[in-house]
């Protein structure tokens, strides 16, 4: 036989078994994918026929489907993202009320018991905007968490408090959901509205025409030159304002005086002077004051006022006075004006 056609022939042989090698291995690999990734197969006739045998051809058609966890995420109606009332650093902490009446709780702490909660308490927010939240600790082992509530607006009622003498006047707001109470609208206390003073054996008394309070002081001859404090009462933790005045003032143009007081008991605030008094004044340890003409009018010098001691005892009364030395009062031509002074007192309701 020729050696060309015995090539030819080989050659032929070889080609074939390549092709059904391939089309083997291509319907396993498809069968494998489709096994694999839950893709479905459906072989279906084209109704061709295959030229060198004369058979319809059969092919396969792959078709693929594929599950997804894809969905689109969106906002529940009515988030309300809330300021947390624990940690002022992280004002929004991640708390999110999905409802408007929803609640949100921390997390259980981990234990290897069943924790037993009890309520410590509630606690509410001035700003309807923020959460009110419930906190509650375990009995067992002490280990807390708070249940958080949306925000809700408060229901308010208005009541006004008119000041009085010596107490300043607001205007209280409660809501009647949840108990809150605040404060606004104050007005200071109007202060005394005193008649002139009146002379009972050796003490002088005068009395508000409002409240009907009396200070009372130590009646001094009717010509003495005099510097006298009045006298008050307070109960521990309240305030109280005593008067100095001057009785037959020659004139003077400028004092420098201490005020005396225990201050054990009382805690000087503050110190303003009469409103005629005019010209320059300040007080520390001292109230000191100095003008450019002599004043010489009698009556209210300045007003004390004074913070009374929680520890302060009840039913004591504490003196307040004036001391000075010489040359710590003048008129306007350097000379020195003495006054005899009066003591007043608080006394501890």
């Amino acid at each position: 036989m020729n050696k060309k056609i015995v090539y030819i022939i080989i050659a032929a042989v070889l080609i074939v078994s390549l092709a059904v090698i391939s089309v083997f291995v291509l319907k396993n690999r498809s069968a494998a994918t489709s096994a694999d990734s839950g893709t479905e197969t459906d072989s279906s006739e084209t109704g061709e026929k295959d030229e060198t045998t004369g058979k319809e051809k059969t092919t396969e058609a792959l078709t693929f489907s594929f599950d997804t966890d894809d969905e689109d995420v969106t906002e529940p109606s009515g988030t309300v993202i809330a300021s947390s009332p624990v940690d002022p650093d992280d004002p929004y902490r991640g708390i999110i009320f999905d409802r408007p009446d929803g609640t949100v709780e921390d997390p259980v702490p981990d234990s290897d018991h069943e924790h037993v909660w009890e309520n410590t308490g509630v606690f509410l927010q001035d700003d309807p905007t923020k959460p009110w939240y419930y906190s509650f600790r375990c009995s067992v082992c002490g280990a807390e968490k708070n249940v958080y509530y949306p925000p809700e607006k408060h229901e308010f009622s208005d009541t006004v408090k008119d000041p009085t003498c010596t107490e300043d006047g607001y205007t209280s707001h409660e809501c009647a959901l949840c108990g809150y109470v605040y404060r606004d609208s104050y007005k200071y206390a109007l202060g005394h509205d005193f008649v002139d003073w009146k002379v009972n054996g050796n003490v002088e008394e005068r009395k508000c025409s409002v409240c009907g309070f009396t200070e009372s002081r130590t009646a001094v001859p009717e010509d003495a030159q005099a510097m006298i404090v009045s006298s008050g009462e307070a109960v521990p933790g309240e305030t109280v304002s005593l008067s100095v005045s001057l009785k037959n003032n020659p004139g003077i143009c400028a004092f420098s005086v201490s005020i005396d007081y225990d201050s054990g008991a009382l805690s000087l605030i503050d110190v303003i002077p009469n409103g005629s008094l005019g010209g320059q004044f300040n007080f520390g340890k001292k109230a000191a004051w100095i003008s450019f003409g002599d004043y010489k009018n009698d009556g209210e010098l300045m007003t004390l006022t004074f913070a009374v001691s929680a520890s302060a005892k009840s039913d004591v009364e504490y003196p307040v006075s004036i001391s000075y030395e010489s040359g710590d009062i003048s008129n306007f031509n350097e000379d020195d004006v003495d006054f005899s002074v009066v003591a007043g007192s608080v006394k501890v309701k």
